[in-house]
């Protein structure tokens, strides 16, 4: 018994992407193929090309051909659903008479037969002119081929749309002068393009006959045709091939997280508004430093400064991320009624490759800390983007609608004049960032977070992972210190043009060798101490300021104190005020000072930041960070000496 294949014995397939005919199928049922290519005949059991024709390994002719791989004959693939409207009334046309000449007129023996056939069916289409019967023969001639993928109207592969009308020459011209500007110039222009074209055919022209010039396109048919170049094209001559590749990259979803603090995003910006001092002087533009949960996309803590962004500012952020925000209930705060329930140890931060991101202090702060830092790949601002797009919402919808904006173009700055119009202090721009971040941010619905708020995800990722406190303040404090080495001299440790001793740190001296030099860390909002590292007890040794005047500055204030007392008169320096009553001084003078450098130079001397606005204050029996001898952070969060949410509790009173 003869198999018989589900497919036309006449048509074309494609196995394995080879064209390949039917010869015919053995008494066995293996079916002989001919290579189309070669010529060579393959046998395939009739099983195994029904199978293939399942997994997509067969390919029937038409089917190659509607997807574009293969054109027939008529010209280029038709699809239905690419058709205007006019086509689709002719596909329909088409399909009626040859459907209903089939159903109702099976036999037309003539030609005048057929063409009254045909005027029958155009009386009750309500067709004033019916189609010819030669025309009807090659609807007849294509459904038989096809079938009803034939009578589909290919009036839209007629005419010359998307297809050049220049002459051959002038076109090929064109061609040339469109590749040349883009291998030579990143920016060009219609008008410059087109007058290299003239140019070149002027020159074409001196030999050629009169009757054989060649004429230069308009300008409006240049722009059509660099508006239709490949948008790759167009980067890489742009922006070079790295460029391209990076804006054309299929990013996907990089660095996925399952919960709240698996991974935590950092980074700085400018933000675009001037602030003024108590008195209403304008002091500058505000630095931010910002920190945010992946997952939840919930904001862990920020940092606002006058002195730019460094190894401090990252300090200072990631101990207001780190740590509970219980002063929301007392102070300035307490009226507003906020509430920030995000805090804890992250497992990886993530930041970019700035110089205060790679500094040793801060490496081996967060490895100490229990803390892996990750770094952003170069130039791939969507290895981290969350933050980046945060930041910019801060500037666009925040801060653009503040008195004192400076926006963030030229342009759109015409007719504001943001230094009279500043009014905000450091302190209210801290204080509204605050509501803003946690009323408004922290409670709209996010599409990412499948329309659930930053908060909404953060309490529910917290009910399972509960954030967790890993150690005490003095310790947080402790690591985010500069760090340095330094010689042990028998006066102690020279630091910042400062010297630093203790009774600790000068018996420590008698154990260690000759010229031994130990680990230093020191806070930069305050010279009066230091810590020193004990390599034997493994532990941090406090030594204190000789000069105690200077306790409570930061470096900035005391170095400028330094300045000051240096430019004193030798009668003079018995008498000299104290360096708390300097520097209040040096700051009055500052703010009154006309030029706006000056005044600047005296808010970062004042030392304004966030973190001195908002600083919790200390109980009378804490006077400073002593840290304990045993320092070590257990890292695995299912150890039971972790703080939980209830536990924090109790630490947030004594805080």
């Amino acid at each position: 018994m003869q198999y018989e294949l589900p497919f036309d014995n006449k048509k074309t397939v494609y196995l394995d992407d080879i064209a390949c005919k039917f010869l015919g199928v053995t008494n066995d049922e293996q079916v002989l193929l001919q290579n189309q290519e070669s010529g060579a005949t393959v046998i395939v059991g009739s099983q195994e090309l029904v199978q293939k024709y399942l997994t997509g390994d067969l390919k029937l002719a038409v089917t190659v051909r509607h997807i574009g791989v293969h054109s027939n004959e008529h010209g280029a693939a038709v699809r239905a659903d690419k058709m205007s409207p006019f086509g689709r009334f002719n596909s329909d046309r088409h399909i009626a008479y040859v459907t209903q000449l089939n159903e109702r007129f099976a036999t037309c023996g003539s030609r005048a037969m057929l063409q009254k056939a045909i005027d029958q069916i155009a009386h009750e289409r309500g067709e004033q002119i019916p189609p010819h019967a030669s025309t009807v023969y090659r609807w007849l001639g294509e459904y038989r081929a096809d079938g009803i993928s034939g009578l589909l109207s290919r009036i839209g592969n007629c005419g010359g749309a998307n297809k050049s009308r220049l002459p051959a020459p002038v076109d090929a011209i064109v061609h040339q002068k469109i590749e040349e500007t883009l291998d030579r110039s990143h920016v060009w222009t219609a008008e410059a393009i087109l007058d290299s074209i003239r140019a070149e055919i002027n020159i074409r022209n001196k030999f050629l006959t009169q009757h054989d010039r060649l004429t230069a396109p308009s300008i409006r048919t240049l722009q059509r045709r660099l508006a239709s170049l490949p948008q790759f094209d167009v980067a890489v001559a742009r922006y070079g091939i790295k460029e391209a590749e990076r804006r054309f990259a299929n990013h996907g979803v990089a660095r996925r997280t399952k919960r709240i603090l698996e991974l935590v995003e950092i980074d700085h910006t400018p933000l675009d508004i001037l602030i003024v001092d108590e008195n209403g002087n304008v002091i500058g533009r505000p630095f931010l430093t910002l920190i945010i949960d992946r997952y939840s996309r919930a904001v862990l803590g920020f940092h606002l400064s006058l002195d730019g962004y460094g190894a401090h500012s990252v300090f200072s952020a990631l101990r207001h991320a780190l740590l509970p925000k219980t002063y929301l209930r007392e102070g300035r705060f307490a009226e507003l009624m906020l509430t920030w329930p995000c805090f804890g140890w992250f497992e990886r931060l993530l930041m970019d490759n700035g110089r205060e991101f790679h500094s040793h202090a801060l490496t081996d702060a967060l490895l100490n800390l229990g803390i892996v830092g990750e770094f952003a790949q170069s130039r791939q601002p969507n290895d981290k983007p969350f933050v980046e797009r945060l930041l910019r919402t801060i500037n666009y919808s925040f801060v653009h609608q503040l008195p004192g904006t400076t926006f963030a173009k030229y342009e759109q700055r015409q007719g504001v004049n943001s230094e009279k119009e500043a009014a905000f202090t450091l302190e209210e721009l801290d204080m509204a960032l605050h509501v803003w971040l946690l009323q408004k941010y922290h409670r709209r619905p996010h599409r990412g977070l499948r329309n659930k708020t930053p908060l909404e995800l953060w309490n529910e990722s917290a009910k399972a992972f509960p954030p967790k406190l890993k150690c005490d303040v003095d310790h947080v404090d402790f690591e985010f210190a500069e760090r340095k080495e330094s010689a042990l001299q028998h006066y102690g440790i020279d630091l910042n043009t400062f010297r630093y001793t203790s009774t600790e740190l000068m018996q420590l001296r008698r154990m260690l060798p000759a010229n031994q030099k130990v680990e230093v860390k020191w806070p930069r909002r305050d010279v009066g101490y230091i810590f020193v590292w004990d390599p034997l007890d493994e532990r941090p040794i406090k030594a204190f300021n000789t000069e105690p005047e200077f306790s409570g500055l930061s470096l900035e204030q005391a170095q400028a104190v330094r300045k000051r007392h240096a430019q004193d008169l030798p009668e003079n320096r018995a008498i000299r005020a104290s360096a708390g009553a300097t520097i209040n001084q040096m700051q009055d003078d500052a703010r009154k000072a006309k030029r706006l450098k000056e005044r600047k130079a005296g808010s970062r001397l004042a030392g304004m930041n966030s973190s001195s606005v908002r600083a919790p204050k200390r109980s009378p029996s804490r006077p400073g960070p002593v840290p304990s001898r045993q320092f070590q952070v257990e890292v695995d969060t299912g150890h039971s000496d972790d703080l939980d949410v209830f536990e924090m509790l109790e630490l947030e009173t004594e805080l």
